[in-house]
């Protein structure tokens, strides 16, 4: 039998722990806990509504790619689980009563990928990935000027390039992991 030492969040303290333990095995038994809202790409505490991106995490876990990056980089992960492959209803995080969704998972109570996912899909499997987000359907006020859109990839593409309109703006390397 091979003892495996278990880390719920605590993905900063393996590093620490591998060198006091060389030859012990690690694996992340609940990690992750990024909160998020599917679809939605500002934080609205009226509606109980977070980014859909891999931005927001209770003080006591991580984003994806905090937890995912050392563990694929290390031999001494054996990998790890996510906390949570869906959202649920119960444990309301980040928002209070009368909120009664988790937020925690990967895809909504629906079954609906979260961007997330497609981070971690694009890691996880050979197939090619590519996620762009968010939507282009913004809503903007009369007057006003339209916001600067943040846009995210997720791709096990080598590197990726953002056309709009035909217009080439850029091309990017895609960080391993990243």
């Amino acid at each position: 039998m091979i003892p495996i030492r278990g880390f719920n969040y605590r993905h900063l303290f393996v590093a620490d722990y591998h060198r006091d333990h060389p030859t012990q095995p690690i694996i992340g038994t609940e990690m992750g806990s990024t909160v998020s809202t599917r679809g939605e790409y500002a934080k609205d505490t009226i509606r109980n509504y977070l980014h859909d991106h891999d931005l927001n995490a209770p003080w006591w876990a991580s984003t994806a790619e905090a937890w995912w990056k050392p563990a694929a980089e290390n031999k001494y992960w054996l990998g790890g689980f996510i906390w949570t492959g869906f959202d649920y209803r119960g444990e309301p995080t980040p928002f209070r009563w009368p909120n009664i969704n988790s937020h925690f998972g990967v895809m909504d109570v629906c079954g609906f990928p979260k961007n997330n996912y497609y981070y971690y899909q694009s890691w996880w499997t050979d197939k090619d990935v590519l996620n762009i987000s968010p939507h282009w359907n913004w809503t903007i006020k009369w007057g006003q000027p339209a916001p600067v859109i943040d846009v995210w990839v997720n791709s096990n593409a080598d590197s990726v390039e953002l056309v709009l309109n035909g217009k080439k703006l850029g091309m990017k390397t895609m960080p391993r992991n990243g």
